[in-house]
């Protein structure tokens, strides 16, 4: 039987959640062309790496020393929020660097499921990496579409570019949010899993 206070502590952290998504679906409705282009920006390169190249062109390092969870998780952490600020670095740029960015972090996907496949086969890279890949692959999109939100002011509804930055800004920096928490969320499942 629990006491009240852990019961009190349950049902705020409920309604955190409650709260989290129930915020993002507005803000996935609301940017929703920018979270597809920047999903398919993504997507397709990583597709197209897999269907074309060759599986055992590519081999991973050895992984035989992985570290612990303390060494990994910064490592992890750098490398994907590095790569959500170069996609959003696309506020700026009226989206440019996030629509390259998206196609670069794309091939990168692709290739690396591609060396993965290659060295360890197709089942055990899903049984190593489902845990964690949907996070990533969200927080990367939710970074892109970030860094797109200034152009569609621009380039769809033909505002002029600073009233564009004025107005976008608040949507990019929520995008970027949601991105960097569910970066946070597969960085730390992966170095757990990854352990």
């Amino acid at each position: 039987m629990c006491s009240n206070g852990s019961f009190a502590a349950r049902s705020s952290q409920l309604q955190v959640v409650r709260f989290f998504f129930k915020r993002l679906t507005l803000v996935l409705r609301d940017s929703f062309r920018e979270c597809a282009l920047a999903a398919a920006l993504l997507l397709i390169p990583a597709g197209v790496v897999l269907a074309v190249s060759d599986s055992h062109s590519f081999v991973l390092r050895d992984s035989s020393s992985r570290g612990t969870f303390v060494s990994l998780l910064p490592h992890i952490l750098m490398t994907n929020l590095s790569s959500a600020l170069f996609l959003f670095s696309g506020t700026l740029t009226l989206g440019v660097t996030s629509a390259i960015g998206c196609v670069i972090v794309g091939l990168f996907l692709g290739f690396s499921v591609n060396a993965a496949i290659g060295t360890l086969g197709v089942e055990q890279v899903i049984a190593q990496t489902w845990f964690y890949t949907p996070f990533e692959v969200c927080g990367f999109v939710l970074a892109g579409a970030s860094g797109l939100v200034s152009a569609r002011y621009v380039l769809i509804e033909g505002k002029k570019p600073l009233c564009a930055y004025r107005i976008a800004c608040p949507r990019s920096l929520i995008l970027f949010a949601y991105a960097v928490i569910f970066l946070i969320v597969a960085a730390i499942l992966e170095a757990a899993i990854t352990v």
